[in-house]
């Protein structure tokens, strides 16, 4: 872990008080940030944290809510053994992706493999449509700006990864980066970090139904996991999956 001793970012405190309390059973191998403030409309939310731990058979997930030294915080660690069955036999973006971008490599063997063959194994196949309907029916109920920002996000970041080969957390970067020229995600982040809901409604529809449109015609997806999954070879899948957790031998003692 990179500098412990003086002046320890929010994250690199809740590492060490995570660490500390794995300590004789577990070992702390990755870090990641997500939540609104990697998502890029953080305004003084808590610190929504995920993690890998090597810890054998011990536990599979551990999830803290709370404050650490003072710190609002949403700790969630899956262990090695959870973070790969998890990826490879119920495949899902959103579980890998709170994973991606990580802050803190505290293992750089295992930070270099996780990106190489569990990030790089993602595939159009992850990105379920039943993720995205899901939202956007929450965002249509509520007409909120943070569930306007999670409907952006859950469409913006696979069109970021389709275009790019890239997981961006920060939606903002994504819009930069794919030239998108939307208006609704910056009027929303101001009107949630003002608690209003000053949004002009029929542009955000407006954007939400045009970047449907996009995501459909690049990912033509399956609404369930089973009926995504019964479209490929089950075998040539699970083969490779044997293969990439084979690496991960030594993290799984």
């Amino acid at each position: 872990m990179r500098n412990m001793s003086s002046e320890l970012s929010r994250l690199e405190v809740i590492a060490k008080w995570a660490q500390e309390r794995l300590k004789g059973v577990g070992k702390l191998l990755l870090v990641a940030e997500t939540g609104a403030t990697a998502f890029g409309w953080g305004v003084n939310t808590d610190v929504d944290v995920h993690g890998v731990y090597a810890a054998g058979d011990w536990f599979d997930y551990v999830h803290y809510g709370g404050s650490i030294e003072g710190i609002p915080t949403d700790l969630n660690l899956r262990s090695v053994r959870h973070v790969l069955y998890m990826s490879f036999y119920h495949p899902s973006f959103e579980s890998i992706m709170n994973l991606a971008e990580p802050r803190l490599c505290l293992d750089l063997e295992f930070c270099e493999l996780f990106d190489k063959y569990v990030v790089g194994s993602v595939n159009k196949l992850f990105f379920y449509r039943h993720t995205v309907d899901s939202q956007l029916d929450w965002y249509r109920r509520d007409r909120h700006p943070r569930t306007a920002l999670h409907a952006y996000r859950v469409l913006i970041q696979p069109l970021c990864w389709a275009k790019t080969g890239r997981i961006i957390k920060n939606i903002y970067r994504c819009i930069e980066d794919l030239g998108l020229g939307l208006e609704g995600p910056y009027i929303c982040r101001e009107a949630y970090a003002k608690r209003t809901r000053d949004v002009d409604w029929s542009l955000v529809d407006r954007e939400l139904e045009n970047l449907y449109k996009q995501y459909l015609e690049l990912f033509n997806p399956a609404y369930a996991p089973s009926t995504s999954w019964d479209s490929v070879s089950y075998r040539e899948w699970y083969r490779k999956a044997e293969g990439v957790i084979k690496l991960f031998d030594k993290w799984l003692r």
